[in-house]
């Protein structure tokens, strides 16, 4: 390597994802580097830097006491310059950066802020002081400082409100660096409408985009879009190339995901064109727009394009020294060859993209690597090296899913990871004769990410030093990742001095005191809870373990897996054989993708012309169940745990060959998996049943006036759209509460507040009001009654703080619902939610199984009014007052709309269905 080439690797190490790093060949001037503090004996302590214990003119240094106030403020002046300039670079951003200097100096300038008690000083202190922490990866110290900025700024007068939007900002930064994103987001959220109220475009175009890449790493590619596009039209409008050029690359990746390549190819190649400008703290953007359109061209099989930029991929990071990257990007080159028929070169693409990856303890690129290297292997026939591969990648997915909290990637790439590596591992299971195995892969790797939500949920831990332990271990985890990052950079330093020595052992120090944090906490989990330990490790039942401890007499379990080429069905009956059904999707599907075909034939299942509902219903029977009808007897209670897009799927909607739905031949029930009934709150526990619903119509009275209320989504990131009137809920609640003997409860009652008081210790819940879907699954929800401000109203009742008018999915997970036997949310879409690859319909009815709901009756789709108002009574009718099962009960209260005049059609009765535990 070269001399120049080993100073660019020098200096590209410097911080994190925002930091400012760059070459230092200037030949302008350098300020004097004189000592930041002027004696060797004076050691600050954290506590009065914090603002904890008080400072005077006795805690400075000796010399420095005497001076008058007019003195001591040229020094903080000078101070903060310099903290400033060695912190951000100088003569220009980026250059000659020192983050030791400039965090001595931002400590000196806290104590004579304080002393001086000059607040914008001792705010902007804490700041540099944070800001310099973080750069140097001593994020623990970085975010205490960072949070004692923000107390500050909030409790000082209105003139430093800036001021906190800044240190949010930061504080963002590090909790997305230690994948701590649920506190990163709220951060984020804070500073962008603090930039807004101020008209700071500057710190909105940051902060905007912040929030764009924080929503692009949960997955929630929809939000990122728009928000990488609101901050690339301000960009351009007032001008910032490099964030541009990322802005673009972000914008070309999002479209690559989305299968786009055309657009994708069209705004990577606007940002290399800018980032190629560029100093080298942003090549790792560079590097990785020019390995999206090497993968581009890949799917458009121009393969000797599409190396030659994945080979520029490479040097460019090779050069910045960006070895995660690295390692991700000689993958890709790895793909190139092998879709390209060059074998060897594509093995040896991924050995040393192995290699790479082990060196930097980066362990989910070394899994994303296990898994294209087995791809090969298997499409070799090197089966046991295939198969090793898998296992491996499936263990670091398994643990990773073990060790963070579902916010920190469970939604996004974790999951699919899981998914995509899990389906390989039990498609090469089934090939091998060993279908129990895969059947155990398929429920670990379904159950991973909702049993890590599980745990967040409070009936799973309820000691809270237990809770606390489990937020110490998953931050010990995340600390521990983004160590061992930074310490493998240094240990590829070419140089030795002794601030890089000093750095090494520091973090090698952080590194064991975060691990004996994990071990010990770990030890106190599973000591004080074992059931939570066992939830935690993520291990899906066997065979045995489902008949034994899920399914009862007459059921039989019907566990789908989709593929990239086949539709897997496992067929496990309380007593008999396993049975593993494989069908080839392209002969089903002909060339259309199977989400897209299913999502089609689904939609015409709830069409009002006869011909089309059937022909939709006998095409979907001869995909889902004719493969396995052999299996299954007549009569049966079927358990089905589907995926992806088969969450969508009415089964008793299908129709067989003989023209019978599948309604008259069997009753259903769904889960995400067999392992997740295993967790299932038991019900009848309890003996109070709860009646009540939202109408959002005329409900109102006040003095002489009458006014229409409406209710109105005010959960986070969505819009205030009013919501039509359900006309019907009233004879509905009605009905529902004379056959349980209950009194309901409507309108005005129904606040947010209310139902979180009321839902603990009932046995059976029965609630009318709108649903709501979001790309957030925790957002998914349900609205309730919000009194507003409404002009004329004699007594405007206040809203409690927090209390929006909607029930979201995360706020279910908190509610205390042991020993509810079920709850039956009569709304649309009360049962649809995101459906991530692995993860199932991650909607509201999730969130209250969560909370202890036994069993959960929802709606797949849009519901008509009356046609609900019928079935939920008559399904009422069939559990409470004739004594049938509650899936006996709904499979009759269907039947009994479908042999009606007014309401045969499927789309009246079919979207509601039964969820959890029979």
């Amino acid at each position: 390597m070269g001399k120049a080439q080993v100073l660019m690797r020098v200096i590209g190490l410097v911080g994190l994802i925002f930091a400012v790093a760059t070459c230092s060949q200037s030949k302008q001037p350098e300020p004097a580097r004189t000592s930041p503090v002027p004696l060797t004996k004076w050691h600050p302590e954290e506590a009065k830097l914090l603002g904890e214990e008080p400072v005077t003119r006795a805690d400075l240094p000796a010399e420095w006491q005497e001076l008058p106030d007019s003195q001591l403020g040229e020094l903080l002046t000078d101070t903060a310059e310099k903290a400033a300039k060695y912190r951000a670079g100088f003569p220009k951003p980026g250059m000659n950066c020192d983050h030791e200097a400039s965090l001595r100096f931002g400590v000196q300038m806290r104590y004579l802020a304080l002393v001086l008690d000059v607040t914008p000083r001792k705010i902007s202190s804490l700041y540099e002081i944070s800001d310099n922490l973080r750069r140097l990866w001593r994020l623990d110290e970085a975010i205490r400082f960072a949070q004692a900025g923000v107390r500050e700024s909030e409790a000082a007068d209105e003139s430093q409100i800036v001021a906190s939007a800044e240190l949010y900002k930061l504080l963002g930064w590090k909790y997305t660096a230690i994948s701590e994103y649920d506190k990163a987001f709220e951060c984020f959220r804070k500073a962008f409408d603090v930039y807004g109220t101020w008209g700071d475009t500057t710190g909105l175009v940051n902060t905007d985009y912040a929030l764009a890449d924080l929503y692009y790493k949960l997955g929630l590619t929809d939000e990122a879009l728009e928000r990488f596009n609101q901050c690339l039209a301000m960009l351009r409008e007032y001008g910032n190339s490099a964030y541009e050029g990322m802005t673009l690359g972000s914008i070309g990746s999002i479209y690559y995901d989305r299968g786009k390549y055309e657009i994708a190819l069209e705004h990577l190649k606007s940002s290399v064109k800018i980032l190629r400008e560029l100093p080298p703290r942003y090549w790792r953007g560079l590097g990785e727009s020019l390995a999206k359109i090497g993968d581009v061209y890949r799917r458009f099989e121009k393969y000797d394009e599409g190396v030659e930029y994945c080979k520029e991929a490479v040097h460019v990071l090779q050069e910045s020294n960006f070895r995660r990257r690295e390692s991700l990007v000689t993958t890709t080159l790895g793909d190139l060859y092998r879709d390209s028929g060059q074998l060897d070169k594509a093995l040896k693409c991924y050995d040393d993209a192995i290699i790479i990856a082990v060196e930097i303890s980066a362990s989910m690129e070394y899994a994303h690597t296990l898994l294209q290297r087995a791809k090969l292997r298997y499409e070799s026939d090197e089966i046991a090296s295939a198969k090793q591969d898998l296992q491996e990648a499936f263990s670091v997915y398994l643990t990773q899913a073990t060790q963070f909290t579902w916010e920190s990637g469970l939604k996004g790439s974790l999951t699919e990871s899981l998914h995509n590596v899990g389906s390989l591992l039990a498609e090469l299971q089934i090939k091998l004769g060993k279908p129990e195995q895969a059947l155990q892969t398929v429920e670990s790797f379904k159950s991973a990410p909702l049993l890590q939500l599980l745990a967040q949920a409070k009936r799973c831990v309820r000691d809270p030093h237990v809770e606390q332990a489990l937020c110490e271990y998953r931050t010990a985890n995340a600390y521990l990742q983004t160590l061992r990052e930074r310490l493998c950079e240094l240990l590829n330093e070419t140089g030795e001095n002794a601030t890089v020595t000093e750095e090494r052992s520091r973090l090698i120090r952080q590194i064991e005191e975060h691990t004996r944090k994990a071990d010990n906490t770990w030890a106190l989990i599973q000591k004080q809870n074992p059931r939570f330990a066992e939830i935690l490790q993520v291990k899906g039942l066997s065979a045995s373990d489902i008949r034994r401890n899920v399914l009862r007499h007459n059921q039989v379990l019907l566990e789908y897996l989709l593929t990239d080429r086949y539709l897997i069905a496992f067929v496990l009956p309380k007593s008999g054989k396993l049975n593993v059904v494989v069908a080839n999707l392209p002969d089903l599907c002909g060339d259309h993708p199977v989400d897209e075909w299913i999502s089609r034939n689904v939609a015409m299942l709830y069409d009002p012309r006869e011909t089309k509902y059937t022909e939709a219903g006998r095409v979907l029977y001869d995909l889902l169940l004719a493969p396995v009808s052999q299996a299954l007897r007549e009569g049966s209670h079927l358990i089905i745990c589907p995926d992806g897009a088969l969450f969508s799927v009415p089964f008793d909607a299908l129709i067989d060959p003989y023209g019978v739905p599948v309604l008259n031949r069997h009753s259903i029930g769904y889960s995400s998996s067999a392992t997740m009934l295993s967790y299932a709150g038991t019900g009848r526990t309890n003996r109070d049943k709860l009646v009540a619903g939202v109408s959002f119509g005329k409900i109102e009275m006040y003095g002489e006036e009458e006014f229409e209320v409406y209710g109105e989504p005010a959960s986070v990131l969505t819009s205030r759209d009013l919501l039509t009137p359900l006309p019907g809920v009233h004879q509905e609640l009605k009905s529902v509460g004379k056959i349980l003997g209950v009194a309901p409860q409507t309108d005005a009652v129904v606040t947010e507040e209310w139902l979180k008081e009321s839902l603990p210790g009932k046995r059976v819940v029965h609630l009318a009001t709108h649903g709501r879907l979001s790309s957030i699954p925790l957002l998914n929800g349900l609205y309730t009654y919000r009194q507003d401000d409404l002009k004329g109203a004699a007594e405007p009742r206040e809203i409690p703080i927090g209390e929006d008018g909607f029930l979201s999915m995360c706020e279910v997970m908190g509610i205390p619902m042991d020993g509810c036997e079920l709850i039956v949310l009569s709304c649309c879409h009360s049962f649809e939610g995101d459906l991530s690859a692995g993860q199932g319909m991650m909607g509201v009815s999730q969130g209250f199984l969560y909370a202890g709901v036994s069993t959960v009756i929802a709606s797949l789709a849009q519901v008509n009014d009356d046609a609900t108002r019928e079935l939920i009574v008559e399904f009422y009718k069939n559990w409470w007052e004739r004594g049938l099962s509650k899936s006996d009960a709904l499979r009759a209260a269907k039947q009994s709309l479908a042999h009606s005049e007014r309401f045969s059609d499927p789309r009246f009765w079919a979207p509601f269905v039964l969820y959890g535990l029979e």
